[in-house]
């Protein structure tokens, strides 16, 4: 009789081991989302909030001979842990050896909707001193762009210039053009 009860002793810890198996393989298993690689989504002007509304001015005149404010308004990006730039310039050649980069600045995130970001309705701005300029004469035509990406290569690769329309790898670049044309002088 004690070799029984013994017997049932020892097996009572393996029962319970095996008990706790079939329990534990019983209980729903709850999967954690893998998050995975960040999706990264190019930056989207939203349309209708560009200042100006128009994008090619034709005949530009005395009378207009003011300050212009540039300003795309609204622009929506998924990747809300990325930050969202512009870069603003004033007649940009792809081919000039030393391209200018132009003025950059930083989105701000919206908090009621973080995937949108917004710029100051004078993001960038001719003055009404630089439209008495001879680059402003009659009959020249001048472009404002602005290049949007979620992230811009300012370093560069070693021995290349750096372009205002250079991005890091997997990332984007969105371009808005406005196009101005004079068709009088500001005196």
């Amino acid at each position: 009789m004690a070799s029984r009860l013994l017997y049932k002793r020892s097996i009572k810890p393996a029962a319970w081991a095996a008990l706790a198996m079939l329990a534990s393989a019983c209980q729903p298993i709850v999967l954690e989302p893998d998050a995975g690689p960040a999706v990264n989504h190019p930056p989207r002007i939203v349309e209708g909030f560009e200042t100006p509304a128009q994008t090619v001015f034709d005949g530009v005149t005395d009378a207009d001979c003011r300050a212009i404010d540039f300003s795309v308004g609204s622009v929506e990006d998924d990747d809300i842990d990325q930050a969202v730039q512009e870069r603003w310039v004033l007649n940009y050649d792809p081919a000039d050896p030393n391209p200018d980069l132009g003025v950059t600045l930083t989105l701000q995130q919206n908090e009621s909707q973080p995937a949108y970001r917004t710029d100051p309705p004078n993001a960038f701005v001719i003055t009404a001193q630089a439209l008495t300029t001879s680059q402003f004469a009659s009959g020249s035509i001048n472009r404002v762009d602005v290049f949007i990406s979620d992230g811009f290569d300012n370093g560069g690769a070693p021995g290349k210039v750096v372009r205002p329309t250079d991005v890091l790898p997997d990332h984007y670049l969105v371009r808005h053009t406005w196009v101005i044309t004079m068709s009088g002088s500001c005196p």
